[in-house]
């Protein structure tokens, strides 16, 4: 057991026509006139129809003006774990049901946390990561950019930390770093065809096996668009 939870953690209906018995009437000489209300409902649902899909389709882009994507932590990677099996609690992490994850090894750990780029010729405007952490040292997380080729490295510091306690024995702190919240600049060194990740350092939970381990719960990048 790892003795912590983390559990506190998101037809179409056709109209029915009015049925109408017509009395039987005797010698009828001249066919009966159709009654039009019906037929001029239909009409105009089919005028309805003829005008409105053409507005979902010119209003549809405008909504996605933004393309935002959103991660679960459970998708970050170690980087170079300790390759001796005769210690596994160094490289140890672990996955809860939420989708995040965490550092329960004694060490630090450097993990890498990806981001599909759609936009390949457009650049990334904001990005955030959130965490948990225990008090003792804080989840270390740089914006890295690569070109198409792994080269010509970039990278961006958070410009703002907020942080929430949610328990205080254990002491557990959520914690959201923003990227290019305050310069819309500060991101867009991404090359066409170049890609971006997150590069966190996640302390261990040290000696002391009570402390909470750390870890990354999510993340979200926005690109232009």
């Amino acid at each position: 057991m790892l003795g912590f939870s983390l559990n506190n953690w998101a037809a179409i209906i056709t109209p029915q026509l009015p049925s109408r018995t017509v009395k039987a009437t005797k010698n009828v000489s001249r066919p009966r006139k159709v009654t039009t209300c019906y037929a001029d409902k239909f009409k105009l649902l089919s005028y309805l129809a003829a005008v409105g899909l053409p507005v979902l389709t010119v209003t549809t882009p405008a909504l996605a003006a933004q393309d935002d994507k959103v991660y679960v932590g459970a998708e970050c990677r170690q980087l170079d774990p300790n390759p001796d099996l005769q210690d596994p609690s160094r490289n140890r992490t672990v996955l809860d049901t939420n989708g995040a994850m965490f550092n329960i090894s004694k060490d630090d750990q450097t993990w890498i946390c990806p981001i599909v780029r759609d936009e390949s010729s457009e650049q990334p405007e904001f990005a955030r990561i959130t965490t948990l952490e225990n008090g003792q040292k804080r989840v270390d997380c740089t914006f890295e950019v690569r070109d198409l080729q792994g080269l010509n490295p970039g990278s961006a510091s958070p410009d703002s930390r907020v942080q929430t306690i949610i328990s205080a024995t254990p002491l557990k702190i959520v914690v959201l770093y923003s990227y290019g919240s305050g310069d819309p600049d500060v991101l867009s060194s991404a090359s066409d065809h170049g890609y971006y990740f997150f590069r966190c350092l996640v302390p261990g939970r040290g000696p002391d096996a009570a402390n909470v381990p750390s870890g990354v719960v999510t993340y979200i990048v926005t690109e232009q668009n």
